[in-house]
């Protein structure tokens, strides 16, 4: 590969990520970033079966573990390998099922309620960091039991800060992490990462009432095998892995909420009627369409390298990374994958996990995606029931990456209007 075509590679992956996901019509089937693993795409569902099916027992995989622990810290669940990592995950996903959520949708409904109509009186409105408060304000309160709106504020100041704009840099050298340079990007996030353990860790001691998920992650410090970071670093790994990703799907959200006028007056229509399978079908059409995360680097069992075709393709030292985005606009899988229709999850809801998978699979399988479908489920129906309408200042459609998620590449703004609009 030339040195103007790493370059520009480099440039589409950080700031341009749709045109690297169409280039060439699709072709593009690796990736080399100075200083990490060469990184291998597959999208295919025979594909992407195999390399599930020989995933290693950890989250994360590759050379991006290095600086993760930086922010999630070295006992995070994200990091943690074999059976640590299973144990870690089966306790924190015990406390983010669908019982967790539902108790306290009363709270997520007024926490979008108040928001929506917050940022209506404000006029026009950047509509993505909407979305990430949003995130944080029902994260806080089911993670550190806190529905008050100032503690989320000044959490969500601090999670700016790490989270965009640093690992984009990260991503595109490995040299910019050198924490223990005073004068770095490393530095910069090792310090601000102190500052939101200390934040955390004096809300925890005010508490006057912990959450369960804190008093269960305390429990599991005097375990043999872990420590006592155990509880600040899965804190901080679901809070910061929460926000963002959840964001991302809320904000695409109202994205197409605010740009599809015809399927959100059906959406309206459908609720009405009592139809709640329609808000299920937008909500799978809005993950199809933009996944959160786009690709998922695999960490593959040692020896199985060769064992069959798909995985005889990796070079010597490459991270299999399956592309959810590409598998989810694959035409043999969907009819006109580029319209965004969410009618298509009526007509068939047999999608296998190789085919439809925005929450990744196996040992991939995101913690917190009853969490993020609850939310999402309820920010639909509250736009509906409340007539709300989201009138974009730009309609155009365009990928960013930011952090690890896929945000709108164009400054989502837009004005959240109550009620009729003459000519809608």
């Amino acid at each position: 590969m030339s040195v103007f075509a790493r370059v520009l590679d480099n440039i589409y992956w950080r700031y341009y990520p749709y045109r690297f996901m169409y280039g060439k019509s699709g072709s593009i089937t690796h990736l080399d970033v100075d200083g990490w693993e060469k990184l291998r795409f597959f999208s295919e569902p025979d594909e992407l079966k195999e390399i599930s099916r020989n995933a290693d027992k950890v989250f994360l995989g590759g050379a991006g573990n290095e600086f993760l622990q930086s922010l999630f810290g070295p006992e995070s669940v994200f990091l943690l390998d074999g059976e640590k990592h299973l144990q870690a995950r089966k306790i924190i996903s015990s406390e983010l099922t669908n019982t967790a959520v539902s108790d306290i949708q009363p709270f997520i409904d007024t926490v979008i309620q108040s928001e929506l109509c917050r940022v209506s009186d404000c006029g026009r409105t950047d509509l993505c960091s909407l979305a990430r408060f949003i995130a944080l304000r029902i994260m806080c309160k089911l993670l550190l039991n806190r529905q008050d709106r100032a503690v989320a504020k000044s959490l969500f100041k601090q999670l700016e800060q790490l989270t965009g704009f640093m690992a984009n840099i990260v991503s595109f050298n490995k040299r910019y992490w050198r924490a223990r340079q005073r004068i770095s990007v490393g530095s910069f996030v090792e310090r601000q990462t102190n500052k939101l353990r200390t934040t955390l860790n004096t809300l925890i001691l005010e508490s006057d009432h912990s959450s369960q998920f804190i008093k269960k992650l305390n429990s599991v410090c005097d375990h043999p095998g872990f420590g006592p970071s155990f509880l600040i670093d899965n804190l901080i790994s679901c809070m910061t892995a929460g926000y963002d990703t959840t964001g991302s799907a809320l904000a695409w959200s109202l994205f197409w909420f605010g740009r599809e006028a015809g399927e959100a007056q059906y959406l309206r229509t459908a609720v009405a009627a009592g139809d709640m399978k329609a808000i299920k079908y937008f909500r799978q059409e809005v993950l199809r369409y933009c996944p959160p995360i786009d690709v998922l680097p695999r960490k593959l069992r040692s020896g199985c390298e060769h064992s069959s075709d798909v995985l005889s393709q990796l070079e010597e030292g490459a991270v299999a990374c399956p592309y959810i985005h590409r598998a989810h606009h694959r035409a043999q899988t969907y009819q006109n994958p580029e319209r965004f229709s969410p009618q298509r999850f009526a007509r068939k809801e047999g999608y296998s996990n190789n085919e439809f998978c925005p929450f990744g699979a196996g040992n991939r399988l995101c913690l917190g995606m009853n969490v993020g479908r609850v939310i999402m489920d309820r920010l639909l129906t509250i736009l509906c029931t409340d007539d709300w309408n989201v009138c974009l200042s730009n309609h155009r459609f365009r990928l960013v990456r930011r952090n690890v998620s896929i945000w709108p590449g164009y400054p989502l703004k837009g004005k959240l209007i109550r009620g009729k609009i003459s000519g809608l």
